[in-house]
C-alpha cells in the first residue's frame, strides 16, 4: 500500500485480535520476475501485479501492460520472458479529483466517478465538472498505454485492476480487460512459491 502506515496499523490490528503471525511481501529482483528497475524503490503492489500478470499472458504476446487504478495509478509492462520493463506513477483517480477541489475551493465537491459522464459540452459546473475529470483521466489514460505500446513497438494485452478500474472500462472497453483481483492473485502465487520452499 502507498499509505504506509495504514499497512502497520493493519498489521498490529491482525496480530492483536486474530493472535497470528503476519508475512511481509518484499520485491525479490529474481523470482519469479526479474527487474529492470531499482529493486529497494519498486512498490510491492506493482510488484504483486506483475507477479500475478504473467498467469494471464496471452500466447504468442512479446509483452503486458497492467494499468492498476487505486489511490495512486500505476502502469507497468512486462515481457513474456518475466521481466518487469518498468513503468510510470500518477494520482489515482480520487486524488486526481481532490487536487482540483483543493486549488479551486469554490467549485462545488463531487465525486465525479460516482455519476460519470463523457459530455464536454456541459451546461452547468457540476456537469462541467463530471465531465472534465472524468473525460480527462480518461484520454491520459489511454495516451499514457498508447504511448506504452509506441515505446515497446507493438500494441499489447492490457490488464486493468483496483478501485476505479470497472469504471473506466465500462467507458472504453478498449482500455483493456479487468481483473478485480489481480493483485489478491499475485500474493496468492507468491504464498504458494514460498509454502513450496519450506
Amino acid at each position: 500500500t502507498v499509505r504506509a502506515s495504514l499497512g502497520v496499523r493493519c498489521e498490529e490490528a491482525i496480530r492483536r485480535w486474530l493472535g497470528c503471525r503476519v508475512e511481509t511481501i518484499r520485491v525479490h529482483p529474481t523470482e519469479p520476475l526479474r527487474l529492470s528497475y531499482a529493486d529497494q524503490e519498486l512498490g510491492v503492489d506493482r510488484w504483486v501485479n506483475a507477479v500475478a500478470a504473467l498467469e494471464y499472458f496471452p500466447d504468442g504476446e512479446a509483452f503486458a501492460l497492467i494499468a492498476d487504478l487505486g489511490s495512486a495509478t500505476t502502469i507497468d509492462a512486462i515481457s513474456a520472458s518475466g521481466e518487469l520493463l518498468g513503468g510510470v506513477i500518477l494520482p489515482g483517480p480520487e486524488a486526481f479529483a481532490t487536487a482540483l477541489f483543493e486549488r479551486a475551493p469554490a467549485l462545488p465537491r463531487l465525486d465525479p466517478f460516482l455519476c460519470v459522464s463523457d459530455e464536454v459540452l456541459a451546461h452547468c459546473t457540476k456537469d462541467a465538472l463530471r465531465g472534465g475529470l472524468f473525460v480527462g483521466y480518461l484520454e491520459m489514460l489511454k495516451g499514457l498505454l498508447s504511448r506504452f505500446e509506441t515505446r515497446l513497438g507493438v500494441p499489447c494485452p492490457r490488464l486493468l485492476t483496483g478501485g476505479r478500474a470497472q469504471t473506466f472500462a465500462a467507458a472504453a472497453p478498449a482500455l483493456g480487460q479487468v481483473v478485480p483481483m489481480l493483485t489478491l492473485n499475485g500474493i496468492r502465487l507468491l504464498l504458494r512459491r514460498r509454502l513450496a520452499s519450506v
